[in-house]
C-alpha cells in the first residue's frame, strides 16, 4: 500500500511539473471552403531557468478527408508557406537565424513539425518565455465531417537535450456542408413567366384592335 501511494504521489508530481502541449483552433465549426488557423502552444516551462525548450518534433494527426493543408514552399526553406514555426522566436532568443527546422507530410493526415535550437542552454534558460507558440498553421475545410486532431510527440528536449515530461491537449473541428447554392430556376417557374408574358402580349394586341374599331 505504501509503495502504491509513493508511485501515485510521484506520478502526480510529474504531471504537475510537466510541460503542456496544446492545439488550439481559431474556431471549431466551419463550412466547406473555410480556413481555420491552429496554434500549437507549449506552456508550464520554468520562468528564467530549467526546464526550457531546445527542440521539438511533433506530428499533428488529422482527417485528410475533412481538412487539407497547402504544402507550397515558395522560398524553399523547408517550411510550408502555410506554417509559421516558432513565430515569437523563443527557440532563437538571440535572433541568429541558424536553427534547423522542417515541415512535411509523412502520410495522408499526418503533418510533422520540427525545430532544433542552436542557442546556448544558458541563453534559453534566461530568455525563453514560459508559454509560447511552437507553430501556427492554416488548414482548409475540404469536405463535410468531423476531424479529430491529436498530437504525437516524437521528442521534446530541454536546453541540455534531456527529455521533457509533457502532457497533450488535443482538439476537433466540425465542417458543415457549406453555404446553400443559389437555386436554379425550375421548369415550372420558367413556363409560368413565358405564359404570363405571352398572355400580356395577347391582351395588348386585343386592346389595340378594339381601340382601332
Amino acid at each position: 500500500m505504501k509503495k502504491l501511494l509513493v508511485c501515485l504521489v510521484l506520478f502526480v508530481s510529474l504531471q504537475v511539473n510537466a510541460a503542456v502541449i496544446s492545439l488550439v483552433p481559431s474556431t471549431n465549426n466551419l463550412d466547406v471552403g473555410d480556413m481555420v488557423t491552429f496554434d500549437l502552444i507549449i506552456s508550464q516551462l520554468a520562468p528564467g531557468g530549467t526546464p526550457s525548450l531546445s527542440s521539438f518534433d511533433i506530428n499533428v494527426n488529422f482527417s485528410s478527408a475533412v481538412l487539407g493543408i497547402d504544402t507550397t514552399d515558395g522560398d524553399n526553406d523547408g517550411v510550408f508557406d502555410s506554417i509559421n514555426l516558432d513565430p515569437s522566436a523563443q527557440l532563437d532568443v538571440l535572433g541568429q537565424n541558424i536553427n534547423i527546422f522542417t515541415t512535411e507530410i509523412l502520410s495522408a493526415g499526418v503533418l510533422r513539425l520540427f525545430e532544433f535550437s542552436l542557442d546556448l542552454p544558458a541563453d534559453l534558460n534566461r530568455l525563453q518565455a514560459t508559454t509560447f507558440t511552437l507553430a501556427q498553421f492554416q488548414m482548409n475545410a475540404v469536405h463535410a465531417g468531423i476531424s479529430a486532431l491529436f498530437l504525437s510527440v516524437n521528442s521534446l528536449s530541454d536546453s541540455n537535450f534531456g527529455a521533457l515530461d509533457f502532457t497533450t491537449e488535443n482538439t476537433l473541428v466540425t465542417v458543415q456542408g457549406g453555404p446553400n447554392p443559389v437555386p436554379e430556376p425550375s421548369i415550372i417557374w420558367i413556363f409560368s413567366v413565358v405564359l404570363a408574358v405571352g398572355l400580356a402580349k395577347c391582351l395588348r394586341q386585343k386592346n389595340l384592335q378594339v381601340s382601332r374599331k
